[in-house]
């Protein structure tokens, strides 16, 4: 009997040393917080926000001068990796109010898996309208126009500054993203591209 526990013990540590070989090689570690860390723009940044969707997480990870989004991806329960990161740029028509991204990479469904993120110091934005419409006033704010005009329409609740979405489009619809900051009556106070 002893032989045989021996021979377990023995197996289940080759596999294990196995999983962490393999996990460290392909980015996945044992804490979601060392993945945050050990990823791109990792040195003295926190995460700020962060909202899950299904079994992966999109967190807004703080630093001095940038601010970023990261995906945080779950394998088999217990191995963790940032598999994308994206940073949050400052929009050219109001560059002290808003901050915007969003990156898209082809799945295995030939459809995109799309982020997007959004940062304001604004207090009154309290949602965020993204959508891919075709006018060239971003600020148009019936909100009807623009959804009778979009392929992608997505209202967002603005929390403690950020709004992230994590979803699947279609690779048509991947164009030209408008982010338009309201309040709660609906009114518009900041919009870009």
């Amino acid at each position: 009997m002893k032989p045989k526990r021996s021979r377990i013990l023995i197996y289940s540590v080759c596999v294990f040393l196995l999983l962490v070989y393999f996990g460290n090689r392909s980015g996945y570690v044992f804490s979601e917080s060392k993945a945050l860390k050990e990823a791109y723009a990792r040195a003295d940044g926190e995460a700020v926000y962060q909202q899950a969707f299904g079994k992966d997480k999109l967190v807004i990870w703080k630093m001095d001068d940038l601010d970023y989004v990261k995906l945080v991806t779950k394998k088999w329960g217990f191995l963790y990796r940032v598999s994308e990161t994206s940073s949050l740029a400052p929009s050219a028509n109001e560059p002290n109010t808003i901050q915007r991204t969003w990156s898209a990479q082809l799945n295995a469904n030939k459809m995109y898996d799309i982020i997007f993120a959004f940062s304001t110091v604004n207090p009154e934005i309290k949602r965020v309208i993204i959508s891919n419409d075709n006018f060239s006033n971003v600020e148009v704010d019936n909100l009807e126009f623009i959804k009778s005009d979009s392929t992608v329409y997505i209202e967002l609740p603005v929390r403690n500054g950020y709004a992230v979405s994590y979803q699947e489009i279609n690779p048509k619809d991947n164009r030209g993203f408008v982010f338009r900051g309201m309040d709660n009556n609906g009114h518009l106070i900041a919009a870009t591209r």
